[in-house]
């Protein structure tokens, strides 16, 4: 079946099962109509497809580019390699992987692992562009700019998804739904590249199917070296931000609509995601009791890749086998608005050593390894991110496997609401990029200055740690502030770990570890100090009832 026939299937699926609902209103159907005529224009951009942010270009992965270990294009309309003077040249890379790491894996683990000093292994010259250029090729605008020669400015709204009219629910719906079968010119790695290999092992991959890709790739399943390049460290927050910028530009080149912005999820408003909110088939689709998605939802009929037991551990997962249709329970508790407010007091962005354990740190609170009740280390449970990903998944559920779970659309939605509360902080504290990510001691791939894995063009966790306007988005109800709840200085704790942390929301399965060890115990000089005045209190009362014990049998009876 051709590209565009396929298109237009989809496209006829999905009208069909909007409008043929039982309790469906006509209104719906008008609208309808309006998105069908938004799919035949992403049609016609199909054709057109060139670019988005990720690995790598098609024009890069040819053998003579390998062999060279230069990815620096032609872009459309110009003659020379990233557009010549005045919109990009060809430089070389700059390795910004800092010399003095500790605790990082061994060098036989690390040096065979793709990903290491991002993107060396693969390329060693690529374009710089210039002004407001970007892009592989220097051939398009930085996100916020546009115009032929970039220099018209745009603001994107990202909204909340439940204030969207009917009609922006199905474009919605319609721009995603393109995503999974509308073909990109980028390309995904099938082969490890460990071995300076310079033969292209390089696999054709839909767009949404991309991403999944990328997620995969820079997770713990990769490679045998067990590094996550994605959460666990000091570069969870950036990112989450550039993944989602990228994603977002991919839905609106795949669509042909520069103005579409994400919406966001905000699961403070619900206990749980269900039909009546979220989870429901006018959005991401309504959860049957087996786990799948309901019948009626046009995510149903989407299969997952990029499971772990499609890879060996050696090599990037295979986009062209299908894993199995989407699993979401979504019957765990949410977290609560206070627990956001919580978190977002601390001015401390992260603390040394940046890992799952760092207490009274704002991006650990985030990331959900730190109780949102004491702000200390909680490896008992999951909190705010970890949460909502059990809770949306439940057992064994897509959203639940943190390595895969952006095969279900509404990981789009749940981080873009993390990405809102992030910038809610940037907002409300103002630290600066110096005083927020460590220029080193985090975990590879994490630190201030290190490249995001596995994004292409390569770009730094520092070049996103700005304000959201500052790369083209803002959010449709944050105050310039950013105000919530009330300031905790960067090293005070609200509770001490000297008591059973309180459980601020109802317990869920914690997540599978997914780190390459197990987690350091959580012992402080406080609790050490404690121990030992118990353990002498607890001597000395022995000691006085022994002697009374004696006293007292000494004495005769009455």
């Amino acid at each position: 079946m051709s590209h565009t026939l396929k298109i237009a299937r989809q496209k006829r699926i999905f009208v069909l099962i909007v409008c043929d609902r039982v309790w469906q209103k006509s209104v719906l159907c008008e609208t309808m109509a309006t998105v069908k005529r938004l799919v035949l224009v992403a049609m016609l951009w199909m054709a057109l497809l060139q670019v988005t942010d990720a690995q790598f270009p098609r024009a890069c992965t040819d053998a003579a580019s390998f062999r060279r270990r230069e990815c620096c294009p032609v872009p459309t309309g110009f003659t020379e390699p990233c557009g010549g003077t005045g919109r990009g040249q060809c430089a070389n890379f700059t390795d910004p992987t800092p010399t003095n790491q500790t605790g990082w894996p061994s060098a036989s683990a690390y040096n065979l692992d793709d990903r290491r000093r991002w993107p060396r292994v693969f390329f060693t010259r690529f374009c710089s562009c210039e002004g407001n250029f970007a892009g592989a090729d220097c051939g398009m605008c930085k996100r916020g700019f546009r115009g032929s020669n970039c220099t018209e400015t745009k603001i994107l709204i990202r909204k909340n998804v439940l204030n969207l009219t009917a009609e922006e629910k199905a474009k919605f719906i319609a721009y995603i739904n393109n995503t999974k079968y509308a073909q990109i010119q980028y390309v995904a790695a099938s082969e490890s590249y460990a071995n300076a290999s310079i033969v292209p092992q390089f696999r054709n991959v839909s767009a949404y199917d991309f991403f999944v890709y990328l997620q995969y790739y820079a997770g713990v399943h990769s490679f045998p070296s067990g590094l996550d390049f994605s959460q666990g460290s000091a570069g969870f927050a950036t990112w989450n931000r550039a993944f989602l910028v990228a994603f977002e530009l991919a839905v609106q080149v795949v669509n042909g609509d520069y103005d579409f912005a994400l919406p966001y999820y905000d699961w403070t408003e619900s206990s749980s995601c269900n039909s009546s909110n979220v989870c429901s088939n006018d959005l991401v689709g309504a959860n049957n009791a087996s786990g799948t998605l309901d019948d009626m939802s046009v995510f149903s009929r989407w299969n997952t890749v990029c499971a772990p037991s499609n890879t060996t551990g050696a090599k990037p997962c295979d986009v062209n086998v299908d894993t199995g249709p989407i699993i979401r329970k979504a019957d765990g508790s949410l977290p609560t608005k206070q627990e956001v407010n919580f978190a977002q007091r601390f001015t401390t962005f992260d603390k040394a050593g940046y890992n799952k354990t760092s207490d009274c740190s704002f991006r650990n609170l985030l990331e959900g390894f730190v109780n949102t009740g004491t702000g200390i280390h909680d490896p008992g449970r999951r909190y705010l991110n970890e949460q909502v990903h059990q809770s949306l998944g439940g057992t064994g559920g897509t959203m639940s496997q943190l390595w895969q779970a952006s095969n279900d659309p509404i990981f789009y939605l749940h981080r873009c609401f993390m990405d809102r509360i992030f910038e809610k902080w940037m907002r409300r504290h103002n630290v600066s990029v110096d005083a927020a990510l460590p220029e080193s001691g985090a975990a590879p791939g994490h630190n201030r200055h290190e490249n995001i894995v596995p994004l292409f063009p390569p770009i730094s966790h520092a070049a996103v740690y700005k304000r959201s306007t500052a790369l083209g988005y803002d959010y449709a109800d944050i105050t310039s502030n950013g105000m919530s709840g009330s300031n905790i200085g960067p090293d005070d704790c609200p509770v001490l770990p000297t008591t059973t942390p309180m459980m601020t929301t109802t317990p869920t399965t914690p997540l599978p570890v997914t780190a390459a060890g197990p987690e350091p115990a959580h012992i402080t000089a406080g609790l050490i100090a404690g121990f030992c005045v118990a353990a002498a209190l607890g001597i000395a009362a022995l000691g006085m009832l022994a002697y009374c014990i004696k006293s007292y049998t000494g004495k005769p009876a009455p």
